[in-house]
């Protein structure tokens, strides 16, 4: 019939195609920005509080062993903070990610100091 409208039937097999481009487009547009991290902590108090929550959420949270985190401590200190874990940043063990986590938290995240 003419002048009929004429309904387009959306095949099932272009619908998962059509979600996988999408997918694929969301993923390198998030990929053009740089990924967060946080900043280099010199052993301010001050600065103590936000550094940790910024180190806990894009590097202990994203990391799988203590011994990445470890070098991350390392990479993501200077001055002070850096001098504070440099004698342990060596050790090859469990604990001395945490141990290192502990002497920053006695150290500089004590509140009464700030």
């Amino acid at each position: 019939m003419k002048g009929a409208p004429t309904s387009v039937k959306v095949s099932t097999y272009e619908d998962p195609f059509m979600k996988l481009a999408d997918l694929l487009t969301e993923r390198q547009n998030h990929n053009k920005y740089p990924r967060p991290q946080p900043e280099v902590f010199s052993g301010d108090f001050h600065d103590y509080p936000i550094w940790i929550t910024a180190f806990e959420t894009f590097i202990q949270g994203r990391t799988k062993t203590s011994d990445e985190r470890l070098y991350y401590l390392g990479k993501f200190t200077m001055g002070e903070a850096k001098e504070a874990i440099r004698g342990i940043l060596s050790l090859d063990s469990q604990e001395t990610y945490v141990r290192a986590k502990n002497i920053f938290t006695s150290r500089f995240g004590n509140t009464l100091l700030v």
